[in-house]
């Protein structure tokens, strides 16, 4: 996926700020969060009540943890791709859950 970025992304030449709207976390970080570590019962005014999460896996020191490094990582190695593809480039962004400097 990465190279087809790349190729897309390669003639523009003067590109200086890009953001990339996906996540490269892995895939099940939210479900994993959202079973093993936000779980909690709230009061519903419905229905009494209902299971809802507190906080994103941003907020979890067990996921912070857990997928924190390595997302950090890829984005690190997709940023330095992007900059070597396109040397115009000053600044690269992504959806995550685990921004880099958190």
């Amino acid at each position: 996926m990465q190279s087809d970025f790349l190729k897309v992304l390669k003639p523009l030449e003067r590109l200086e700020t890009l953001f990339l709207g996906i996540f490269l976390s892995d895939a099940d970080v939210l479900a994993c969060h959202l079973e093993r570590c936000a779980a909690v019962i709230m009061a519903s005014p419905r229905t009494g009540y209902y299971p809802a999460p507190p906080f994103g896996p941003n907020k979890c020191a067990v996921c912070c943890a857990e997928h924190g490094v390595a997302t950090r990582t890829r984005e690190l190695r997709v940023k330095a791709a992007i900059a070597a593809a396109i040397p115009s480039i000053q600044s690269v962004g992504f959806s995550s859950w685990f921004p880099l400097g958190q």
